[in-house]
Order: structure tokens, then sequence, then C-alpha cells
């Protein structure tokens, strides 16, 4: 047995039944998040643009809106036949996107991740000088198809390999 000192411990049906809910309620919350969660590709539906008490909402795609597809350990953003790749990492409610070519970690919250549903939150610097402002962006995404991987490679592009 896996554990031999439980063999001596006695569970009721009320302990099982907290122990399986307990167990369910870890497994669908957000700490239980991880990598494979983001793999695949994804394409912004939507944005909400918030900006001390300025609100835009962004619906239909108007052509400038990149697709996001996550490999293992890097994430490549395409957009207009190009693309930028980095370097991504989930720490607890947090998304983290170093530039592969080198620069500043971008920070992304994540405010919702299911399958095929993701909400991405970015804080953005302030465009005015002055204290107590507030400035954000809000992506909702949804699955869509991978490019062809030729178009894609999923190699380092510092090394020039796949």
């Amino acid at each position: 047995m896996f554990w031999p000192w439980l063999s001596h411990v006695r569970f009721g049906k009320r302990t099982w039944g907290s122990l399986l809910v307990l167990g369910l309620l870890y497994s669908c919350s957000d700490k239980a998040k991880s990598r494979t969660h983001f793999e695949g590709a994804w394409k912004i539906d939507s944005t909400f643009t918030f900006y001390n008490g300025f609100e835009q909402k962004q619906k239909k795609d108007i052509g400038e809106w990149p697709m996001y597809v996550y490999g293992k350990r890097i994430v490549k953003e395409i957009k207009s036949g190009t693309y930028r790749s980095y370097f991504y990492e989930v720490q607890e409610d947090t998304l983290v996107m170093t530039p592969t070519q080198g620069g500043a970690p971008s920070f992304l919250t994540i405010l919702h991740l299911e399958r095929n549903t993701m909400v991405l939150k970015k804080m953005k610097d302030p465009l005015f000088k002055g204290q107590g402002q507030n400035r954000f962006e809000i992506r909702y995404f949804s699955r869509t198809q991978s490019p062809k991987d030729s178009l894609i490679p999923f190699g380092d592009p510092r090394k020039g390999g796949r």
C-alpha cells in the first residue's frame, strides 16, 4: 500500500465526501493552472481599455490583433505575416512573457482561464505625468486553429533552429 499508516485509519462517508469535494474544488481553482492550459493557438475576440475613468470596448477584429501560439516554453505573437517570440511562464495568477531577443518582461494578470477561453489584463504606463493614474487593457481570447508549422517554427530564433 502507498501509505502504510493509512490502512489503520478509518474514514466515514462524510470524511470521504469532504475529501472528494475539497479535491474537486482544488482541481477547479485558479491555483491549479499550469502551462499546458496555454498550449495551442489563441485569437483575441475583443478588448476593453480603461484610462482614468474613460472606457473603450472593441468587439470586432480590425485586422490589427495578433494571434498567439503557445508552445511548451515559447509563445509566438503572429501579426501581418511576421512574428515575435517570447519565453513565458505562469507564476500563480500572472503570465510572464520575456522577449527571446532580450528585453523587459511583460506581466499579465490571468483573470480567467478555461479550455477554450482566456481573459488577460495588462497594466499600462500612464500617458501623462502625475499621480493617481490608472490605465490597463483587458483582452478576451478564444482558441483557434494553429497556423502551419512551416509558418512559425518553435525554435529559439537566437539559435537559428527549430
